[in-house]
């Protein structure tokens, strides 16, 4: 991560090949086997990564950081899900209820 933070293309690119099968495998035990979004999560990780490269404080463990951020994407992916899982039962249409004149009132 030092020489990421110093501008180096090529050792972000090894952090890449290094890291990203194992924290795509990650994700997908952690996102119930969805191989598309799971792609989609490591994709936005080492865009955060990237961007965070002037933050990674030295004498962290890269893999402990990494694997950090994405536990916490996965929290946060959670969350979202269970709101709009509460959201979309207020939704549920009774159909006895939208028939008739009490519906059209």
């Amino acid at each position: 991560m030092r020489r990421v933070a110093n501008g180096e293309k090529s050792a972000f690119e090894v952090l890449y090949l290094r890291y990203a099968p194992r924290v795509q495998g990650f994700f997908v035990r952690m996102l119930r086997r969805d191989y598309e979004k799971a792609q989609d999560f490591t994709q936005e990780l080492f865009l955060k990564v990237y961007k965070s490269r002037n933050n990674y404080e030295k004498g962290i463990e890269f893999s402990s950081w990494i694997f950090s951020m994405a536990y916490n994407m996965c929290k946060n992916e959670y969350r979202h899900q269970s709101v709009v899982e509460e959201h979309e039962s207020f939704l549920v249409v009774d159909p006895v209820l939208s028939e008739g004149p009490l519906f059209e009132k």
